[in-house]
């Protein structure tokens, strides 16, 4: 990897798929998405969704609000599950009590009240509880009923904890089976792939952030093929870029070139949609 950095100029590696806060970069749409989560969260709307197909950023949108909330412990008390696919409610609520720092119980009814003095304490507190789900269309069934048992979580006037669901556009169908649940849910935002001048911009960005010079590695005529390969999806906007990258470097090129991007997208699978 040093190699590779050092023959482009680059501190840090500019496409890596992590969801690194430095490397956010936000398009309008982006931008009111986590305006709309931050919203419902600090106004205790108690449940708010934001969907997107995978790659489309949720994640390092996900990242940023935990790292914004996390740094306010004396406003927010956070847990973020990555992976909520737990089948049964005891799974999920011991996954639950741990994201807040809690050691849950063997028993269900035992870990419903531990999360529910946690709430009351935090209320008294004045801290906002938070629960971020992300890939939320993998919750199963009888949690999905859990989410509904949750959201009912409140006092006669405040919504003791807010739920933030980040999920693929598959999550429409399980929510219609728990219609309950669905009407609950006070904000939704979704995200579309980037369009063409977004996704220069992205990669513009992710270059300058890693210290580089992207005129000088991506020229022009690359642009256009880069993003009909990644179909304005930002995961994949960096996997081709990251690979061409590398292609270069291994061929020992100063900057990317058309056979690099070309090479890159065959070792994706990403196939060339013709320009409309």
């Amino acid at each position: 990897m040093a190699g590779y950095l050092d023959h482009f100029g680059l501190a840090l590696a500019p496409f890596a798929t992590a969801p690194d806060p430095r490397f956010a970069f936000a398009t309008r749409a982006h931008e009111l998405a986590l305006l709309r989560l931050q919203d419902s969260v600090e106004q205790r709307l108690g449940l708010c969704m934001l969907k997107g197909p995978v790659g489309t950023g949720k994640s390092t949108i996900a990242h940023l609000l935990l790292q914004t909330w996390a740094g306010d412990p004396e406003r927010f008390a956070v847990a973020y599950l990555a992976d909520p696919s737990a089948q049964t409610q005891s799974q999920f609520l011991r996954l639950v009590l741990a994201g807040f720092g809690l050691e849950p119980s063997r028993y269900l009814l035992e870990n419903k009240e531990r999360l529910r003095a946690f709430l009351m304490d935090n209320l008294a507190a004045g801290r906002v509880v938070v629960l971020l789900l992300d890939e939320a269309q993998t919750i199963s069934g009888p949690n999905l009923a859990t989410l509904q048992q949750l959201s009912n979580e409140q006092t006669s006037d405040t919504k003791l904890i807010q739920i933030a669901l980040l999920a693929q556009p598959t999550i429409d169908r399980r929510l219609a089976n728990h219609p309950a649940l669905q009407s609950r849910i006070a904000r939704r935002s979704h995200l579309e792939p980037l369009q063409f001048a977004d996704v220069v911009q992205l990669m513009r960005h992710r270059v300058a952030v890693a210290g580089g010079d992207f005129d000088a590695l991506f020229p022009l005529p690359l642009h256009r093929l880069i993003y009909r390969a990644s179909r304005g999806i930002p995961r994949r906007v960096c996997v081709v870029c990251d690979n061409a990258l590398f292609n270069a470097y291994a061929a020992g090129c100063p900057h990317v070139d058309e056979a690099a991007v070309v090479s890159a997208i065959e070792a994706c699978e990403y196939t060339l949609e013709e320009e409309k």
